[in-house]
């Protein structure tokens, strides 16, 4: 233990380790994995696959919501869920995910 509360200040400014946790890892003799191309993405759930197909066709968050009798904020999350996993940042990309996937 530091004198005086240096140990909260060292803490704090990573002088007792990196803070990530890196150093814990490797006394264990674990590794953190990296998401990349040979580690596979999550499934979409059902409610994701019919939000992402209708969404590829064109249709607005508010018209899915209505097609789905949900709400447009429900809509939102399950469309950030299907970007996520997908690993996309718009619509147009979920439509070739999807294209890309069904070949």
């Amino acid at each position: 233990m530091l004198p005086g509360g240096r140990a909260v200040l060292a803490v704090r400014r990573g002088a007792l380790g990196d803070g990530g946790g890196t150093a814990e890892l490797r006394a264990s003799g674990e590794t953190a994995r990296r998401r990349g191309a040979d580690v596979a993405a999550p499934a979409l759930t059902q409610q994701e696959q019919q939000v992402a197909r209708l969404v590829a066709e064109g249709m607005s968050n508010r018209d899915v919501a209505a097609r789905l009798f949900l709400s447009p904020r429900t809509i939102d999350f399950h469309l950030r869920n299907v970007f996520t996993k997908l690993g996309v940042t718009s619509r147009t990309e979920v439509a070739r995910a999807l294209a890309a996937s069904s070949d």
